[in-house]
């Protein structure tokens, strides 16, 4: 359910995938490998005018879209290697929520592409890429 908390975060996991898994583990994710759209099922507990922030990196992070990461760290006899992440780079946003959609450009030094849309109430499908 979205607009009960006034933050809320859906990642790749919560994608509806149907032939293909999402990336499951920070491997995939700094290797910069895309992941096929997917939609999410979502329900928005309240109409109105949302702001969607469409990252790659944890807001926590504070890394740019299009940044790579050099915090790699080498396996242990009980830890897997950690890769550095890979820079990407992005033209456009993209976000559909029903029959709506908006495409924003995209600017690699932010941390995130940002689009803002009014939205009814209740269940309906949310893409983006």
């Amino acid at each position: 359910e979205l607009g009960v908390e006034e933050h809320e975060v859906l990642t790749c996991h919560d994608a509806r995938t149907v032939d293909f898994y999402p990336p499951w583990n920070q491997q995939l994710i700094r290797a910069g490998k895309p992941m096929k759209p997917a939609s999410f099922s979502v329900n928005f507990v309240e109409g109105g005018k949302y702001k969607f922030y469409l990252r790659r990196w944890p807001k926590e992070s504070g890394l740019a879209l299009g940044a790579a990461t050099n915090d790699g760290v080498e396996a242990t006899s009980h830890t897997e290697a950690i890769i550095d992440g890979n820079a990407m780079s992005f033209s456009k946003a993209f976000l559909k929520i029903g029959n709506k959609v908006a495409q924003v450009d995209v600017d690699n030094k932010e941390t995130a592409a940002v689009i803002e849309m009014e939205v009814p109430e209740g269940k309906t499908s949310l893409l983006a890429y």
